[in-house]
Formats: structure tokens, sequence, C-alpha cells
């Protein structure tokens, strides 16, 4: 499949206004936090804090775990890394220069939106379409079905007045069909009716027309690097 997004219930404050522009010093560490706890509850992963990153025991072959950290110095890399290969997601801009210079593997963007407002309604299905939507908790899988063949499909973790996209993609044969609008459109719909008010996650540049498309807004930058 091409992917085009990544993307417990939240006893604690609520979620601010939707964030549908940049975001500032001030808010982006709690966009940080909200939406890792999300994504880690969408993979079914421990997150912990780690100094001043949250450490994401992702368990893939690739990479057995990954720091997410919010405009980090230089420093703070190194001190986490501590001379070994550690993988980071940085959301926003790096405090300085870096040295050693870290290895970027990807580059995408956070992006949020007020759920009620986003365009998700697709084309309706047709008679060969199925959507099927399955949940456990908190978490809810939503595929498209063509003919007997998983076409698409995306999951989303709503925590607390959150809903956390994550791993929406659509299989190369069914691309240009309006499907990713069909995940989203029945994900959403699930979303809002667990009370989750407002939509993260991080996109791919293809993604991102898609989900500016639907409503949704850029609001940091996010690069993954390999340091060590």
């Amino acid at each position: 499949m091409t992917p085009v997004a990544r993307s417990g219930r939240r006893t604690h404050d609520p979620a601010p206004d939707v964030l549908t522009g940049p975001v500032t010093d001030a808010n982006l560490a709690d966009l940080v936090d909200r939406w890792t706890e999300g994504w880690a509850a969408s993979r079914g992963v421990a997150r912990e804090r780690f100094s001043a990153a949250w450490r994401v025991a992702i368990g893939t072959d690739v990479r057995a775990v990954e720091y997410v950290v919010d405009a980090p110095s230089a420093g703070v890399l190194l001190d986490l890394s501590g001379g070994a290969e550690v993988w980071f997601t940085v959301v926003g801009a790096f405090g300085g220069p870096l040295r050693p210079i870290p290895r970027l593997t990807h580059t995408e963007v956070m992006m949020s939106a007020d759920l009620a407002g986003t365009h998700g309604t697709p084309r309706t299905p047709g008679a060969q379409d199925e959507v099927h939507l399955d949940h456990d908790g908190d978490v809810a899988v939503a595929t498209v079905v063509i003919d007997g063949v998983p076409a698409a499909r995306g999951q989303v973790a709503v925590v607390g007045s959150d809903a956390v996209f994550d791993r929406i993609s659509t299989e190369p044969a069914f691309q240009r069909r309006g499907l990713g609008r069909l995940v989203m459109a029945g994900l959403t719909e699930w979303a809002l009716s667990r009370g989750a008010t407002t939509g993260l996650l991080v996109a791919s540049p293809d993604g991102q027309h898609l989900y500016s498309a639907l409503g949704w807004g850029a609001v940091a930058p996010v690069a993954t690097y390999a340091l060590g």
C-alpha cells in the first residue's frame, strides 16, 4: 500500500481549541504530548517520558524504539542518543545547528482539524464497495473492500477529545478512486460518536493533498532522523 498517514482514554486536561495554523512554542509541546499518546494507543505500544522526549516502543524490524521530541536543541538529541544509533521524530524546528548531522529519513507534516467541520462525506459507495469498521476499545480500523480485495485502510485512536488518525493507505491499483475519503469518513464518524472533537495526524507529502481537501490544516513540520 502507499501510506499517506501514520496516523486508553485521557483523564487529564481537555484539549485546547483546535489548531488550524502553525503552532507556537507555547503549545507545540502539548500538541506533541497529545499526538504521541494517540499514536501509541493506535499502535498498541508503550510510551514513556525520557528526558525531553517521548520514548515509543515501536518494535519493528527497522527500529525498536523511536523518540518523539518538539523543537529540540542539538544537545538534547546527543543526550538521548548516548552514542548509539537512535531514531528521532522531530516536530517543529531545531533549536540550533546539529553536530554531528543526523541522517534524514523522511519529512512529513502534522495536521489538525475540527472533526465536525471536515468535508469527509465521500461519494456514495458503489455496489461492489464495502467499508468494514472494526473497533477494540478506543481504536477503530476501517477497511474498504472492492470485489473481495482489500483496497484501502486506516485506523484511529480516540483519547479524550482527540482522535489520532494513523496508517491511512490505499493499494496502488485502487488509487484515485476516492477511497481515502471513504476511509476518513468512516473513521471520522466513529471518532465523533466516541466524543472526539479534534483530529490529529502526521501526513506524508502525498497525504497532505487529501487532508487539505477534507478541511485539515498544517500545524507543524515533522522530520524523522537517524543519529549515531
